[in-house]
Formats: C-alpha cells, sequence, structure tokens
C-alpha cells in the first residue's frame, strides 16, 4: 500500500497473517486457509493471489496492496464505487477479496466481458449476491471514474432525499468495499489469548478419563477446560429439549463432540497443546443413519429419552379419508425423495471474543451470532447469572444463512477460558470444523404415495418423512 515494513517472522506464517496479525489489515479475510474461497485476494506485484496459500517471507522486498491500499486522497477507486451503486455488496465478507481479483482484471484488461470477468473472479466465492451484480460492477467500472462524490464516508449524495422509487445505496457498503467493517474474526484485544477445542475422533463412546497434564505444561498454555470445570445446566434451542453440555460431561454422541477446550498466547501453541490432552473412551454401539437409530434395540444415544427408540420430535397429522382417496384414483405414484445435509458455509467461520470482568462479575462476548439475544440468555442459563451480566455484541455477521442462529460451543469455551484467564479469549472454528458443527439442514427421507384422477385431481397423499437430527436437538 506505499508504505514500507519490516516483519520479523516463522518460515512458516502466511502473507494472510503477516497482513492481518502483524500489520493490523483485516480488511484481508481470512475465510477458509485453503485457497479455496478468495476471501484474502490481494495483489502481490499487481497479480491477484490467495494469501493465505503465500508465506510471509516471499513478499520480502515485493510490492503488496490490499483492499486498505485502494482509495487515493479519500476518494474510492472506481471499482470500489461501482461495487456500491450496483447493489454488489449484501453481507462483505467477500467483498474486498471480489475487489482485489477485479482490480488485477482491470488493471490488464480495462474492457473485460462477462466472460473475461467469470473466469477472473471464478476463485472467489460469494454466498449472497449471486454474482450477478458483481459481474454488473466490474464490467460497468468505467461509470464511476472521475466521480469523487463517492467516498469511505458516504455512499450517495446526502442532500438528495429523494429516495421513493429509486434504488439507495446500502449504509454499510462504504465501510465494507474500503475494508473497514470489522467482523468478529477482525476483532485484537490487548494481551488476548486464543482458544482451541479438543473433539471426540468417535461417534459413541463414555468418556472414562481425561489428562490434561501434558498440555497444561506446554509453555504458553493458560489454561484448560474439561467437562469437569463447566456447568452441568444443558442449553439447546428448544425449551422442552435442552440437551447439550459446553463440553461431554460423561459420553461423546459424534464425531466432533467437543470433549476438552485450551487457551494459549497464540493459535499455534494452542493447536499444539490440544494434541497433547489424553483421552480415554469405551466405545459403545454406534448408529449412522436414522432407520438403524429408529430399530428396536437400538442404542439410546440420550438416556432421557430411553424407550422411545431415538426420537425426538413426533408430528402426526390425519384428516380425511385416505384410504377412499386412493380408491378413487385412477394412478397412485409412489417415490422416495431423499434430501442431504447441508452446511450453510457463511464465508466468515464462527468466531467468538470473550472478555470477563472479574471485578464487575460481568462478560462482554463478541460473536458473530445472528441472534444476540438469544445468545445471552443461554449464557445466562448456563453460567445461572442474571441476564444483566451478559453483553453481547454482534459485529458485522459474514454470512448467516441460520447457521449461526443459535449459541455454538466455541461462545461458551471462550467465555470459560476468559474467567479461568482474567484475559480476553478468541475462538474461531477452521473450516474443517465449520463442517464438523454445524447445525445445518437436516438428511431427510421423504415417501410420498399420490393418488391422482385422469382429471389431474389428488385424491389423497399420504406423506412420511424421517430427518436425521443428528446427535442433539439444535433447530431439530
Amino acid at each position: 500500500n506505499g508504505d514500507t515494513h519490516s516483519v520479523a517472522v516463522r518460515p512458516n506464517v502466511t502473507l494472510l497473517e503477516l497482513l492481518r496479525d502483524h500489520l493490523g489489515l483485516t480488511g484481508t479475510k481470512r475465510g477458509c486457509d485453503f485457497g479455496d474461497c478468495g476471501t484474502c485476494t490481494v495483489l502481490l506485484d499487481g497479480e491477484a493471489v490467495k494469501s493465505c496459500l503465500v508465506l510471509a517471507v516471499a513478499a520480502d522486498g515485493r510490492e503488496v496492496t490490499t483492499i486498505e491500499g485502494l482509495a487515493s486522497d479519500g476518494v474510492m477507486h472506481p471499482l470500489q464505487k461501482a461495487f456500491i451503486a450496483k447493489g454488489a455488496i449484501q453481507c462483505g465478507y467477500c467483498t474486498p477479496g471480489m475487489v482485489m481479483a477485479a482490480k488485477a482484471l482491470v488493471d490488464a484488461n480495462p474492457d473485460p466481458t462477462d466472460d473475461d470477468i467469470k473466469i477472473a473472479l471464478g476463485g472467489n466465492l460469494c454466498r449472497c449476491t449471486g454474482y450477478k451484480r458483481i459481474i454488473d460492477a466490474v464490467r460497468d467500472w468505467k461509470e464511476f471514474e472521475g466521480d469523487a462524490a463517492a467516498t469511505p464516508d458516504s455512499g450517495h449524495d446526502r442532500e438528495d432525499h429523494a429516495v421513493v422509487g429509486r434504488s439507495v445505496p446500502r449504509s454499510d457498503a462504504p465501510a465494507k468495499v474500503t475494508g473497514r467493517a470489522v467482523f468478529t474474526e477482525d476483532i485484537r484485544q490487548p494481551n488476548m489469548l486464543y482458544g482451541k477445542l479438543l473433539t471426540s475422533p468417535h461417534a459413541h463412546a463414555l468418556v472414562t478419563n481425561i489428562d490434561t497434564s501434558k498440555a497444561e505444561a506446554l509453555p504458553g498454555v493458560k489454561a484448560v477446560i474439561t467437562g469437569a470445570d463447566v456447568s452441568g445446566v444443558r442449553y439447546g434451542v428448544s425449551p422442552a429439549r435442552y440437551d447439550e453440555y459446553v463440553l461431554a460431561k460423561d459420553k461423546v454422541r459424534f464425531v466432533g463432540d467437543e470433549v476438552a477446550a485450551v487457551a494459549a498466547v497464540d493459535e499455534a501453541t494452542a493447536e499444539e497443546a490440544v494434541k497433547l490432552i489424553e483421552v480415554e473412551y469405551e466405545l459403545l454401539p454406534v448408529v449412522l443413519d436414522p432407520f438403524e437409530a429408529l430399530a428396536e434395540g437400538a442404542p439410546d444415544i440420550h438416556e432421557a429419552a430411553r424407550g422411545k427408540n431415538n426420537v425426538n420430535t413426533l408430528v402426526d397429522h390425519h384428516f380425511g379419508d385416505v384410504d377412499q382417496g386412493f380408491a378413487e384414483a385412477d394412478a397412485v405414484f409412489e417415490r422416495r425423495f431423499v434430501g442431504n445435509f447441508v452446511q450453510q458455509s457463511p464465508l466468515e467461520p464462527h468466531c467468538a471474543v470473550a472478555q470477563w470482568n472479574h471485578d464487575r462479575g460481568t462478560l462482554t462476548l463478541w460473536s458473530s451470532t445472528q441472534v444476540p439475544h438469544y445468545l445471552q440468555k443461554q449464557l445466562s442459563r448456563v453460567f445461572e447469572m442474571p441476564l444483566a451480566k451478559f453483553r453481547i455484541i454482534k459485529p458485522y455477521v459474514g454470512g448467516g444463512f441460520g447457521g449461526k442462529a443459535e449459541a455454538m460451543a466455541l461462545d461458551f469455551c471462550s467465555a470459560y477460558l476468559s474467567k479461568a484467564t482474567g484475559r480476553p479469549v478468541k475462538m474461531t472454528y477452521t473450516r474443517p470444523q465449520m463442517f464438523e458443527h454445524h447445525r445445518g439442514r437436516h438428511k431427510q427421507f421423504m415417501d410420498l404415495k399420490i393418488g391422482v384422477t385422469k382429471e389431474g385431481k389428488i385424491t389423497a397423499v399420504d406423506f412420511r418423512n424421517v430427518l436425521d437430527g443428528g446427535a442433539y436437538t439444535s433447530f431439530g
């Protein structure tokens, strides 16, 4: 961005980590760490690169341009103005990477075709916009050359109040298109620690022993917690079926069930510490689909539901004479439709930053949640403290689509670790953990039988839908 920096880093530090963690340039986003999403795109000597795949040492002596470096003298680049005017911004997490990839394209080809744009932005994912308006913005970027009206602090002429029947730029678009919008993953607190989770490798097992001594002895580790250190109060979504502990108390119920958590001075140390925790399991019989779970004699996943064949919720509707309806039908069709598991895959990973204040006995939690009021309620419930003791701050959310609409283990664990250490603790799911811990769309097995007349009139419907609710109720 025109400035010279000298930074000492380990050989394995990526350019993304250098920009975000060492230089504070958080406009470049962290989405996957695998080079798949494009949120971390920057220009290296004018070429678009995924900064999570470039070692920091590879940038030595080279020119790096991030989203923060595009605005000149307080005036946005025409591409940034185009993204605002064309409505190419929604959650905004992908926007910096999109703009930087587009910048490399228009520098080399000022008049790109739609196909040129699709190829150039092919490595940049967006979960919100559907891409059309992004393509429109890049194609028409020249329309905004020389227009100084849209600056990083204004999306449109504030004196023009005629808005009825007109598209008005989003009020948050300037912050998002310039990299100034702060998401939870962007938050850094003084003296902050980093938390990581140890999860179960088994689908169903008793936890017979946990030895954390080696992890606790690792230099840089400040706290290790297990199920013995957290509340015995369960949480969840439905008050009728709170069924989750913050960390496993007695047994684990899916591959990925949370067993322990660590806070350390950096992510690398926390990850190393997690590997040093020794857990002994007694394996239990496993059911891997809902039909196995429904079978007579199947193991009970939750003891509280013993004798219910692992049925969490039963909805039974009957009306009319179905048998008579099928008898009157000229044709009867029977099919099974299967809907697979779907993870919402927001580009911003789940993240939480907790700050416990021991003097006041309060918690401030920054979270990527979609429902801060509900998270506040669940924290109050689990910690058995008044609601007013918990302040939940929801920064910009980098996509949610329902996948961030409930309390997550990292919200609770970051709070417990902050309470244990007296320091801020940040926890972020990796992209694999996003899939492992997700509470997305259930897999469904839909058996449909429908009777119709020759005239197309439906005479009867018999429908049975079995949903794979997973190990815990969640929104199930």
